[in-house]
This record gives structure tokens, sequence and C-alpha cells, in this order.
């Protein structure tokens, strides 16, 4: 028998990148972002091609909730020594932001004191208005522990919801 010899290519490997998407409220820092790789082989991963990727976007912490969705781009080289890269963008919803009540425990009111600003001194950091219950002018009339609660609603209703405390 004679023996022949057959030559044939073998071609790299296609490897797509996306964008995973995210999630971020109003105000805060931009979250880490992360790919999804598909068409790995031959045992790879992502942290063994040693690939230095490049993020995209055109939102910021402040970027507004009405805009949403952004656009987040990955790009890096477009090809390795096994694979022939192809780059997919994600993208990154700005929900609203709660906001933060602070609201330190008043301190205890004698049997008939009137509520006012001395108990009812909520702030927030944004913005807007508060609504006690029981309302400042209430006479405290009943002996024993009450419950003080507030719903603030913040100016900016687009980028922020409404927050309550008790």
């Amino acid at each position: 028998a004679t023996s022949v010899s057959q030559t044939f290519a073998v071609t790299k490997a296609a490897l797509t990148i996306k964008a995973d998407d995210k999630t971020k409220a109003y105000n805060d820092p931009l979250p880490a972002f992360t790919a999804t790789y598909t068409g790995l082989v031959s045992g790879d991963t992502p942290s063994s091609l040693g690939l230095s990727l490049n993020w995209n976007t055109s939102a910021t912490p402040t970027s507004p909730v009405s805009a949403t969705p952004y656009s987040i781009t990955v790009s890096g080289p477009a090809s390795t020594a096994n694979y022939q890269i192809s780059y997919s963008p994600g993208t990154l919803a700005v929900i609203q932001a709660t906001p933060v009540i602070t609201w330190n425990t008043p301190s205890p009111v004698a049997l008939g004191a009137v509520l006012d600003t001395t108990q009812l001194n909520a702030t927030a950091n944004t913005a807007g208005t508060f609504v006690y219950t029981p309302p400042s002018g209430t006479v405290m009339n009943t002996p024993g522990n009450n419950t003080l609660s507030v719903t603030f609603t913040p100016l900016d209703t687009k980028n922020y919801t409404s927050a309550q405390a008790s």
C-alpha cells in the first residue's frame, strides 16, 4: 500500500464576546462591566485568553432614568492565535433611586405635648416634601409608645421614588 499525505487547514474558532446587560440606580456609581464568551474551545476560559478588554458607555452616575437604556460597548483585539473575535454590545438600565431618609428617634414627650419640628425633623438625600403621620400640631394624648411615620416625595420624581420611614 502506498501512503498518501493530505494537507488541510485548521481555521480559527469564532468567539463572540458580549457585554452583559447591567442595571443601576440613579446617582449610584457605574457597575463593574462583565462579558459572556460564546465559542470557547479546547478547555479555554475567559481568563486563560488573557485579553485586555475596553469598556465604554455614555452613562454616568447621574445619567437620567428617562434616557434608559444606555449602550455598553466592549472592544479588544480582533483575533488571537486560536480565535477570530467579534464583539456585541450590552445595555445599562438606569432605574429610579430610593431616597435615603435620615430620622433620629425622637426623645419621649410628655402627655399632652404637641408634635412639632422637634420630633418631625426627617431629612433626605434629595429635595422633596415630607408628610408625617400624625401631622405637626397633633396633641399626644395617648400614653405609651406611639408610632410616628413619614412619607417622602422627591421633587425629582423621574429619577427618585417616594420613600417611607417610621
